[in-house]
């Protein structure tokens, strides 16, 4: 892009910063017909605005921080986050993908909750293209974020979709419409209880004893949200710790279940190493040939806590997971033929995942390539 007509400025002198006073407390009294909007997003309506044009929403506090939103007219802020309004001559969309590049994160400071300010950034010098020039990297840019939206849009389809097909052929595993016959998991169990086991105590797998590279050591990190093995490797042990606690070994099909932190998050294990063993904090299940271990990790992903009570704890308090809470889940058990026809279906939906995780991440790619050479004229 042609540099003709950029200047080098201050970003205080594109734009002006205003703090909101208003708090989660006082809106909960102010229903009305205006946005108020939060570090999340939406949060409801009141019966005030404080802008009347579009502007940019800031967190400056919390979870979050540094981060920036495009915000509508008529609408107000959480004192959580700072009003940033565009000068005369500067395009408010512009000045969001601007305020995006200089990731003000890094102005954070505090250890407890991180902050930051307007006065912290507004020093900021940046290159301040002609007016219309910023109208036209915005576009570009919002063309470029619509393609990412797409790709986002079409995961959320297919995972709709997954659990539609789910549904079809299970029904309401908590109502259980279709009448399955009620078992108890640790019928499935291969080899009886030698296929449940907790992961290695801290005593038996010191920090010391992690290398950088050699046979892998799964964590909860290996875990995602939505019940999916993801293979990076964190953490590794060498040849003759792994002889040592090899009754922790993982095989392909096995369910490593976390313990800790997000109680009974759980997937199957699908991975390019041979040898692999559990960390402290996961509970590995190995299944027998009569329960598919993706229709169980689905199930219980998407309706575990209804069918069952996964963590225990004192005073009825949910704070871990052992072999004995898994021992007790009684489930709805579907024939082993329409577990299979389910598989196969979802293997096929994670197949099309997979490519559009891979447009995703070139969309992405484009994007970020897209906000280096805008921002830089030659």
């Amino acid at each position: 892009m042609n540099k003709t007509g950029w200047k080098q400025v201050k970003l205080g002198e594109i734009c002006s910063g205003e703090s909101s006073n208003v708090s989660q407390n006082k809106i909960q009294h102010l229903m009305g017909n205006y946005p108020i909007f939060g570090a999340s997003g939406y949060i409801q309506n009141i019966d005030f605005y404080k802008q009347d044009k579009e502007y940019i929403g800031v967190v400056k506090d919390g979870a979050g921080v540094g981060r920036v939103m495009r915000l509508p007219a008529e609408s107000s802020i959480l004192g959580t986050l700072q009003y940033i309004i565009p000068n005369k001559g500067t395009d408010i969309n512009f000045l969001f993908y601007l305020l995006g590049k200089l990731k003000l994160d890094r102005y954070a400071s505090g250890a407890t909750i991180p902050h930051i300010y307007y006065r912290d950034y507004s020093n900021e010098k940046v290159l301040l293209p002609p007016f219309e020039t910023q109208r036209h990297i915005a576009a570009t840019l919002d063309k470029a974020n619509e393609l990412i939206a797409l790709r986002k849009k079409q995961l959320e389809e297919l995972d709709a979709l997954a659990e539609s097909v789910f549904y079809e052929l299970f029904g309401d595993p908590v109502k259980n419409e279709k009448r399955w016959e009620k078992l108890t998991l640790s019928q499935f169990y291969k080899n009886g209880n030698s296929a449940i086991k907790c992961g290695p105590f801290g005593s038996a797998l010191k920090k010391e004893e992690y290398t950088s590279f050699g046979i892998p050591v799964w964590n909860m990190d290996n875990i995602s949200k939505n019940g999916k093995f993801d293979s990076s490797v964190n953490l590794w042990i060498n040849t003759q710790k792994y002889k040592e606690l090899e009754s922790y070994n993982v095989i392909d099909g096995d369910i490593i279940i976390s313990r800790a932190g997000t109680v009974g998050k759980m997937c199957v294990v699908k991975s390019q190493y041979p040898q692999s063993i559990i960390s402290t904090n996961l509970i590995r299940l190995r299944l027998n040939d009569k329960l598919l271990p993706l229709f169980f990790v689905f199930l219980m992903t998407c309706y575990g806590n209804k069918i069952c009570r996964l963590k225990v704890g004192e005073d009825g308090a949910f704070t871990h997971m052992n072999t004995g809470v898994l021992n007790s889940i009684i489930f709805p058990y579907p024939p082993l033929s329409l577990q299979v026809r389910f598989a196969t279906i979802i293997e096929k939906i994670e197949e099309q995942k997979t490519l559009v995780r891979q447009a995703l991440k070139e969309s992405e790619d484009l994007f970020q390539r897209l906000m280096e050479d805008l921002f830089h004229p030659k």
